[in-house]
This record gives structure tokens, sequence and C-alpha cells, in this order.
């Protein structure tokens, strides 16, 4: 079946933003016996519903749902804790350190449930450049993220619109707000 690890010699303290994110889709049914369902580990709130089975033995979570991925890019500073939470669950959020490994920036890559609603904290000073990557997401999909910066910052917000296929620029905007 499946077992998504405890603290441990095998598993270290399984606290690794790859860890916390483990999810994978049972589309037969073959590891859970539900078609078309996806598995998680059992404290990811990102993902979870009151519908959702819990299977302590795999230290798991069964979910029907829909789900994408969305990357966080931000430049200074780095080594920031980012802490996402959905809206449902503000005090189950989600610690992630983010890759940084020889990059002028530090990713995070939370999966999410769509048509849901996410705050991100930083555990410091908010980065000064922020970019958001929607991954797998399909037409009419959508999420909202609401972003803690200080109440005097400015923002320029840029949206582009990419085609999968050719990877070509289809649209962008570009604004300023304070």
């Amino acid at each position: 079946k499946a077992f998504f690890g405890r603290p441990g010699p095998w598993f270290e303290d399984s606290e690794f933003d790859g860890d916390k994110n483990s999810i994978f889709h049972d589309v037969d049914g073959s590891v859970t016996g539900y078609k078309d369902t996806y598995v998680s580990r059992m404290d990811n709130y990102l993902i979870r519903h009151p519908d959702c089975i819990n299977v302590t033995e795999w230290n798991g979570v069964i979910c029907s749902g829909t789900y994408a991925q969305i990357y966080v890019q931000t430049w200074n500073p780095q080594n920031l804790t980012m802490m996402i939470t959905r809206d449902e669950y503000p005090e189950k959020y989600m610690a992630l350190r983010g890759i940084n490994q020889r990059a002028p920036y530090q990713q995070y890559q939370p999966v999410v449930m769509l048509q849901k609603t996410y705050t991100i904290h930083w555990n410091g000073q908010a980065p000064q450049t922020t970019v958001l990557y929607l991954i797998n997401f399909d037409k009419n999909d959508w999420i909202r993220i609401g972003l803690c910066y200080p109440s005097n910052t400015t923002f320029q917000v840029t949206s582009d619109i990419v085609k999968r296929q050719t990877a070509a620029l289809h649209h962008s905007i570009d604004r300023k707000s304070t």
C-alpha cells in the first residue's frame, strides 16, 4: 500500500518540504480501493477536507478533489521560512524551508486544493520580490492567495499567461498599486 513515514532512522525527521507535500493520484483505486482519489500525509491541511479518510497505519489521508501546485519564488532576503495556510484551517499551517541551492532566489512548491483560499506569511522580513507560478492549472481553475506585507508596501503586479504547448507568452498585464 502506502506509507508516509514517521520520524526515525529511515525517514530522518520527515520535515523536508517534499515530505510535507507528498501526494499521489490513485486513478484506478488499486492502492486505496477508491477510484480517482489522492493520497497524502495525514497532517497536510492544504489538501484536506472533511470527507477525507484518515489511514493511520499509512500516516496518510485519502481525499477526493482537484489539486495543483504553486511555485513561490522570492528574492531578498534569502533563507526565509514560508508559512502557508488554507483559510479554512488557519491553525494548521505548513512551514516550508524552500529550495535555494546555488539559485539567486528561494523557491517553495506547495500542493494546493483548487477553488480554495490561502494565506502566506514569512518568518522574517517579507521578500522584496515574490513571483507565483501556477502549475497544472486548467482554464477556470482558481485559488486565492493572500500575501502578508506591511501596510505601506507598494506593489507592482505583473500577470502573464503562457501557452503550455508552445511556451509562448500570450498575454501580459503590468500594474502598480500602493
